[in-house]
């Protein structure tokens, strides 16, 4: 994408969350897109 070695999955993170809270989505949904957790359903319908 043109980040080499200038962005890192974690920068991403806070950008979104700090995007999120500026439009002042509510901060525990913003939390729960942002867990490390994967949800079966949700797997199974993505890796396919």
């Amino acid at each position: 994408m043109g980040y080499k070695g200038e962005m890192v999955g974690h920068g991403v993170r806070t950008m979104f969350s700090i995007s999120m809270n500026e439009q002042n989505f509510k901060a525990d949904a913003i939390q729960r897109q942002l867990a490390h957790k994967e949800s079966r359903r949700l797997a199974n319908e993505t890796h396919r």
